[in-house]
Order: C-alpha cells, then sequence, then structure tokens
C-alpha cells in the first residue's frame, strides 16, 4: 500500500504488515508500505499483483489486445549497461511470443515518474523561483514595517541611551524582538499550511493518492 493510504486509513499502525484488507469482495494481504515519496503510476493507493486481477475484477486481462501497453520501472545495477538489459527483456518478450506479441523499448531518460528528468528539473527551477519571489516580497514589507518602527522609536531609544545602555544592549533588544516575530509568524504560517494545504488540494481535486502533507525540511 501507499504511504498515503497507511497514514490516512491505518493511522500508520506499525504493525500493518500481514494484516488482511477488503478490496471490494476481495480479501487481500498487506505485504508492505512503500516509502512517502513513491508514486508510481499516478499515485495509486495500492498495488496488487497481475494475477490477482481476474479475483478482484471478476473478469481475466486480455494480454491479445493490439497496442496493450505495460510499463515497467527498474533500476540498473551498477555494473549492467543499458544495451545488456534492454537485450535480456527483449529475449524475454521473444520467449513470449506464443502467448503474446510484445516488443520492449528501454527509455532512460524517465525516472520513476511520468516527466522526465529534464522537465522535473525545469518546473522544479521555476517553482522555486516564485516561491523565492513571493519570501523577497513578503521580507521587503517586514523590512519596511520595521523600519518605520523603529523611525518611531527614536525618542525610546534615545533615552535608554541616556539612561545608560549601550549600542549593544539596545541592539540586543531590537534583534530578540524581530526573532521573536519572526517565531510567531513562523508558527501561524506551518499551522495554516498545515490546514490549507490539503483544503486546496481537495478543492482542486488532487488525485487520492497523492502526499498533500506539507514537508518539514521545506
Amino acid at each position: 500500500m501507499s504511504f498515503v493510504f497507511w497514514t490516512r486509513r491505518l493511522n500508520r499502525d506499525p504493525d500493518v504488515v500481514g494484516r488482511t484488507i477488503w478490496i471490494g469482495r476481495t480479501a487481500a494481504t498487506i505485504v508492505g508500505v512503500a516509502e512517502r515519496r513513491f508514486t508510481v503510476p499516478n499515485n495509486r493507493l495500492l498495488w496488487l499483483p497481475l494475477t490477482a486481477y481476474e479475483t478482484v475484477y471478476s473478469v481475466a486481462p486480455k494480454p491479445t489486445v493490439p497496442n496493450l501497453l505495460v510499463e515497467v520501472f527498474g533500476r540498473l545495477p551498477p555494473n549492467v549497461m543499458f544495451a545488456q538489459a534492454e537485450g535480456q527483456l527483449s529475449g524475454v518478450a521473444g520467449a513470449l511470443q506464443a502467448e503474446s506479441p510484445l516488443r520492449v523499448k528501454l527509455d532512460p531518460r524517465f525516472g520513476l515518474g511520468r516527466l522526465s528528468a529534464s522537465t522535473t528539473l525545469a518546473i522544479t527551477v521555476f517553482v522555486i523561483a516564485v516561491i523565492g519571489l513571493v519570501l523577497l516580497l513578503s521580507c521587503a514589507n517586514v523590512a519596511t514595517v520595521l523600519i518605520s518602527t523603529a523611525i518611531t522609536r527614536e525618542r525610546e531609544m534615545g533615552v535608554r541611551a541616556a539612561l545608560g545602555a549601550s549600542r549593544w544592549r539596545i541592539v540586543r533588544q531590537l534583534v530578540t524582538e524581530s526573532l521573536a516575530l519572526g517565531a510567531i509568524a513562523s508558527t501561524v504560517g506551518a499551522m495554516f499550511a498545515y490546514w490549507a494545504v490539503p483544503t486546496i488540494g481537495t478543492m482542486l481535486e488532487a488525485p487520492a493518492g497523492a502526499d498533500l502533507a506539507p514537508d518539514l525540511n521545506v
């Protein structure tokens, strides 16, 4: 099962492996939970062996249908060349010609997803640039407010200095105030993200298997 299904439906039960769940009228045994980032293909919630197809859907798969596309994702070992892997898979496909005509085409440009590495990189750079611009504008606005506040507090700082406060002590006070403001703002922003991101995903009709939980690393 997917990490999202394990989290939402089973509350991250640590003893989930070996547990039986029902898929329609079919009992299935859980053999593992995928990593959080594994969403192939298209944010699925569950993965079943192909041999269970007929049991779950009450109809046998039709491997003899023309142009039937079966996508297989894999990772090459360090000592195996691309051409070698393609040759081995072509040999397997040739041995199955009696059952179904198969053709093997390997594409090294694709990773565990639907987009190529170059496309993913371009999208990532664009999103980071937009987010960086938003953060820059936000920081500029906050800095402007703090500068305006500092100007209005010139008299207060003059009184503090006249009473014996050193410049370093005044700077420490201002830095402490700024850090407190930043901590409060970050906490409120994180709480809002945990509430808003899943809600926005629901409004946009995101796939059921999409992991919409905010990432603490980000």
